[in-house]
């Protein structure tokens, strides 16, 4: 999704430079230029030399203006590196805009993700490197309860003072924000994503009853508690995993996923395919070819799942936990919220009504789609975006 973005600012653009860490291995359009950076030259002491009174900055609000936090104070000289970091990049961007003779009058500088990159837009604004930049916001660069030890990121002060304005992709993500750094609730909005029309799913009344999930399996997708709920249901089912399973990671959930795939051989009723990494294109060839009558989401945290819009965006009912924003593409008119800490067999028991509902007909199908196009529609939310940082 992040490559989305990439394309709408060229279709909007005279030239896009895309600014990361690693090369990318999707189509670019021809207007876009890659500036990959690296640490290979990164010297902590010498960054530190050349910005002390920015890191200085940085560091006071960070320690001396937000609450008491000693697991947070412990990982100090972790942050002080990371913050380094991140002024070292901030100084490759200045280098590329001085040798390319950028004139900042004219460009926009946006951070896709509210997290190094933002720190680095935020140091250049205080040096007047750069008249503005903007944010996203998604879920694990903005919740900060979701950070082991601490529930604390870092320098986030130092970004909001220095951000002309933060879009959450979610208004949950907005609302938390606000309460939590009310002094700065002038500069957070919320504005969704989007994602293109590649037409509607290929539905069949009569088929197996099909679920599809789509996610690289990881602790807190909970990938693992969904054979669970499918050996509560009582009739032929096919569930479609599309993802990568991720059995290289050290994940703390991926003894319970294996047994519990493995355990779904025992039952006559349930098939079970697992599709490994896809590409995008794939996943929306299968989308567009295959009937599917649920698509089913239980992970334990989210932003505002991408995924969940590409379903929708085919006319497939979600079913998906009450997490970050998915209330705000989950609801009576795209499928059933269900709760985080969800009971499996009550989860089954809403399947099975599915099942039999107006919910797994046509005509909510399309009234699911036309939800998605309302609120969700790639060329439409963008246009908003663009206008909504225009200098005027």
């Amino acid at each position: 999704f992040a490559h989305t973005e990439v394309v709408q600012a060229a279709s909007n653009f005279e030239k896009v430079v895309l600014v990361t860490l690693k090369k990318t291995k999707l189509a670019l359009p021809e207007n876009v230029v890659e500036l990959v950076l690296n640490y290979d030259d990164f010297q902590a002491k010498d960054v530190l030399t050349r910005n002390f009174f920015t890191c200085t900055s940085a560091l006071f609000n960070d320690l001396f203006f937000r609450s008491f936090n000693l697991p947070y104070y412990k990982t100090f000289k972790s942050n002080l590196n990371y913050l380094l970091q991140s002024i070292y990049l901030a100084e490759k961007i200045a280098l590329y805009l001085k040798d390319n003779k950028v004139d900042i009058r004219q460009a926009y500088f946006v951070s896709f993700w509210f997290n190094t990159w933002a720190i680095a837009l935020a140091v250049l604004k205080k040096k007047n490197k750069i008249l503005d930049f903007y944010s996203r916001a998604h879920g694990t660069d903005l919740f900060e309860y979701r950070v082991r030890h601490t529930q604390r990121l870092p320098f986030r002060k130092f970004q909001l003072k220095w951000v002309t304005k933060v879009f959450s992709v979610s208004k949950n993500g907005a609302d938390y924000l606000k309460e939590k750094y009310p002094q700065y609730a002038s500069k957070i909005v919320y504005l969704y994503l989007g994602t293109q029309d590649y037409g509607t799913n290929n539905f069949n009344e009569n088929g197996v009853f099909t679920i599809v999930s789509c996610a690289t399996v990881r602790n807190i997708k909970r990938i693992f508690l969904i054979p669970e709920i499918l050996k509560e249901l009582n009739f032929q089912v096919k569930w479609v995993h599309l993802g990568d399973e991720n059995l290289a990671a050290p994940d703390p959930t991926k003894e319970t996923y294996l047994r519990n795939k493995e355990s779904l051989k025992a039952c006559s009723w349930i098939t079970a395919v697992f599709s490994g990494n896809l590409s995008n294109e794939e996943i929306f060839n299968f989308y567009k070819t295959n009937s599917i009558n649920l698509f089913l989401s239980v992970s334990e945290t989210e932003g505002l799942p991408v995924s969940i819009m590409e379903a929708t965006s085919f006319g497939i009912p979600v079913m998906a936990t009450d997490v970050g924003g998915c209330s705000e593409i989950c609801n009576e008119q795209t499928g059933i919220l269900i709760h985080k800490d969800f009971n499996v067999s009550e989860v089954a028991k809403l399947i099975r009504e599915f099942k039999v509902s107006q919910q797994n007909t046509y005509e909510f199908r399309n009234q699911t789609r036309n939800f998605w196009k309302a609120n969700f529609e790639v060329n439409s939310n963008y246009e908003k975006f663009y206008s909504a940082i225009e200098r005027k």
